[in-house]
């Protein structure tokens, strides 16, 4: 019985990896989203969508990007589907308005925000974010 509790009190648990006390992401369930885009509509995706990437653990740094897990399908000449899943990052759920949810991200973690964050700003302010123009980052 010993060994096993040696074992268990060497083995180094890193606070910093996904779901970690002091990791900027949680361990959700990768959400599934689905997109369109018509050419005759400006060949504009109807909804913006962002996945998370960590940069820094320990200093809480992430960068928002579009998503790369995609498959895209054309049911028709016209339109273009994208079906793809996010683990971290934004979800929009409005055709115009950057309303959705974000998802997977432990906010109390995160200090600064880089990448594409373009139209997101009023999100990000709301979480206490404020932009630097200098180093074009948003940081907390």
């Amino acid at each position: 019985m010993r060994a096993r509790w040696d074992k268990v009190a060497t083995e180094a648990v890193n606070p910093y990896a996904p779901g970690g006390a002091q990791s900027p992401f949680a361990n959700p369930e990768p959400t599934t989203y689905t997109n369109e885009r018509s050419r005759t509509s400006g060949n504009q995706w109807k909804r913006e969508n962002r996945e998370a990437t960590i940069i820094d653990a320990e200093q809480g740094v992430i960068s928002l990007d579009s998503p790369r897990n995609v498959t895209y399908a054309n049911p028709n000449r016209n339109t273009t589907t994208a079906t793809g899943t996010i683990s971290h990052g934004f979800i929009n759920t409005a055709n115009s308005s950057m309303s959705g949810s974000w998802v997977g991200i432990n906010w109390a973690n995160v200090r600064e925000v880089r990448g594409r964050t373009f139209g997101m700003q009023g999100l990000l302010k709301e979480l206490g974010f404020r932009w630097n123009a200098s180093r074009k980052v948003w940081v907390k």
